[in-house]
């Protein structure tokens, strides 16, 4: 009797997981209780990276089929869907017979074209359509992405084209080309009119110049002399507080991009007609992305902006904002001489998953020396941002002789032990557990919840979620341009379904408080006062233990201090490769700075 009340002990917990699994598949908004049973009823006796029960394996398998559907599976024609929604230029899809089956509303309204029309149809000369129908041939055919530089039959215009081949489970195999050209819509001369005083005639001047055209082309079309038409972009820089041809077209071109003047109406002016500057389109832009192939045919994808100069910043990207940075920012490190690169980890981006049967931080490390040695990069500044961090450490390993410094912005930092782990609030504690609880099969299921959430319930819903428990954080991501950089940095990850979030969550980097005490060179790191999970503490406790290491906490901000505070991010990086790294025997302790809204 007392070894049968015992088997029935022994199965009530297993019981219970069940109970949360199924309820869980069903209702996902529940996955914090399935957490708290799964560690106030096993923990005790079950090792978080052990073998499952067997009685649980079975279950989780069918929950995760219950749930597929609408968890990790991409819809059908994700790509069509994704070009027509594609903003910031003309975007078209192609199939293998060089049909265009999608395209949004700006390659409609500039070439005139419709589902259906052959890929011969653009209004390209007819060198540049040769040269675009080969391109695409040999994209089918295996070959990377493509930039193209092709010339408009009709007005003799340069048109920069980025090509790029997609597929997908079910089959559907298509050719992506995004165009430079952005649609001009009759509404934008009502726009730039009542937000910055100009004349009907001014607009014109403006609409021909982001149309290509020269000062003697506009003269010519305008029927007025060149020295009138100076004189009228004076009265226009001065309206719009711009400077320069290049930054008059990028601000109009911000507000095209930005859907200003789209079919879907103008925006209202308040009744104090105050106008806020629209926010200028994020990078990397399509021709900034590129791939490295590996051996074994494996693509690795990569993002490089910013200035061309041997300053290279080796960003190291987190889940939430990927690659993706705001324009302003970009042009802030473009000034400061930056060059910005950002590898894309497996299933972010374009780049294929690893080989079977490694460590993942290992290999991304052996990749990223790849590409470096491929670029003839030999010195760089790491940054990483959140979980970053965790690839950070084995590519600092790989390669030591290249890293001038380390900048870690809101950056995970390891724990001395597990005991933080109960301190970390509400939602995020859901996350900090999962690395703890490192069955694959049980990470694989939440992380198909996690990812369901947020295609079910959209990007706004995870964007409350992100910035819940900080004002500050609240606050920031009332910018236009921020939210927008969410949405981007979000979908950057998103083409692979639960994948790039379960492969990031799957593997702990082994030692990795020893290791990031190992590291001798400059290190900083930037955390902020209102951050949610307890990275306050542990950065504290680094500070105290490693001799190189500078933590500054930035008061008034969570998690989006990059992006709220990009001055302070990028000086220190601008600093790291101005200083002469001390010898180790006179490198001072280590210090705490603690900032203020009032003095960043």
């Amino acid at each position: 009797m007392d070894e049968q009340q015992s088997d029935q002990h022994d199965q009530a917990p297993v019981l219970d997981v069940i109970d949360s699994i199924y309820a869980v598949a069903i209702d996902p908004d529940r996955h914090e209780a399935l957490i708290d049973t799964w560690l106030k009823r096993l923990e005790a006796s079950w090792q978080p990276d052990g073998p499952l029960p067997e009685p649980l394996v079975e279950h989780i398998r069918k929950a995760i089929e219950l749930h597929g559907f609408e968890a990790g599976q991409e819809p059908a024609n994700t790509i069509r869907a994704e070009v027509v929604k594609t903003q910031g230029g003309a975007a078209m899809a192609v199939d293998a017979d060089h049909r265009i089956v999608a395209a949004n509303a700006d390659a409609v309204r500039l070439y005139g074209i419709e589902t259906g029309a052959l890929l011969r149809a653009l209004p390209f000369d007819e060198q540049s359509n040769k040269i675009l129908a080969e391109t695409v041939a040999s994209a089918f055919a295996g070959s990377s992405e493509h930039v193209l530089r092709l010339v408009r039959g009709d007005n003799a215009r340069t048109v920069l084209l980025s090509l790029r081949f997609r597929w997908q489970k079910d089959g559907e195999e298509c050719v992506v080309l995004r165009t430079s050209d952005v649609a001009w819509s009759e509404s934008l001369d009502g726009i730039l009119q009542e937000a910055f005083k100009l004349t009907a005639a001014e607009v014109a001047v403006i609409r021909l110049l982001s149309e290509g055209a020269t000062l003697p082309e506009i003269s010519d079309v305008r029927g007025a002399t060149v020295a009138t038409i100076r004189a009228q972009f004076r009265n226009i820089y001065e309206k719009t507080e711009t400077h320069s041809q290049v930054e008059l077209v990028r601000m109009v071109m911000g507000l095209a991009l930005s859907g200003f003047g789209s079919e879907a109406g103008a925006p209202v002016a308040s009744e104090t007609k105050a106008v806020t500057t629209p926010f200028e389109p994020s990078y990397p832009r399509a021709d900034q992305r590129h791939v490295f192939w590996l051996p074994g045919k494996r693509k690795l994808g990569y993002a490089r902006f910013g200035a061309e100069s041997d300053r290279v910043v080796l960003m190291l990207h987190d889940p939430y904002f990927g690659d993706v940075w705001p324009a302003s920012m970009v042009d802030n490190a473009t000034r400061r001489g930056l060059n910005i690169l950002v590898p894309a980890r497996p299933y972010f981006g374009e780049t294929d998953p690893f080989p079977p049967n490694v460590n993942h931080f290992e290999q991304f490390a052996d990749d990223v020396a790849r590409l470096l040695d491929h670029l003839r990069i030999d010195s760089v500044v790491l940054l990483t941002r959140a979980w970053g961090a965790n690839f950070m450490l084995s590519v600092h390993d790989r390669l030591p002789d290249h890293i001038r410094g380390v900048v870690g912005v809101s950056a995970g930092v390891p724990m001395k032990s597990s005991k933080t782990l109960e301190e970390t609030p509400g939602f995020y504690r859901f996350f900090v557990k999962l690395r703890y609880l490192a069955n694959p099969l049980f990470l694989e299921f939440i992380t198909r919840l996690h990812v369901g959430q947020i295609k079910r319930k959209g990007v706004d819903w995870y964007r409350d979620q992100y910035v819940e428990g900080s004002p500050g954080d609240a606050r920031a991501m009332e910018s236009p341009a921020l939210r927008d950089v969410f949405a981007k940095g979000l979908a950057f990850g998103s083409g692979h379904g639960h994948r790039a979030v379960f492969n990031d969550l799957r593997q702990e980097p082994a030692d990795a408080w020893r290791r990031s005490l190992a590291i001798m060179v400059p290190a900083i790191g930037f955390y902020g006062s209102e951050d949610p999970l307890p990275r306050l503490e542990i950065s504290k406790a680094l500070a105290e233990a490693h001799p190189c290491y500078e933590r500054r906490v930035i008061e008034g901000i969570g998690q989006l201090l990059f992006f709220s505070h990009p001055d302070l991010v990028l000086q220190a990086i601008e600093d790291m490769f101005a200083r002469n790294d001390p010898p180790a025997d006179q490198r001072t302790g280590s210090k705490v700075t603690v900032m203020t809204s009032a003095n960043t």
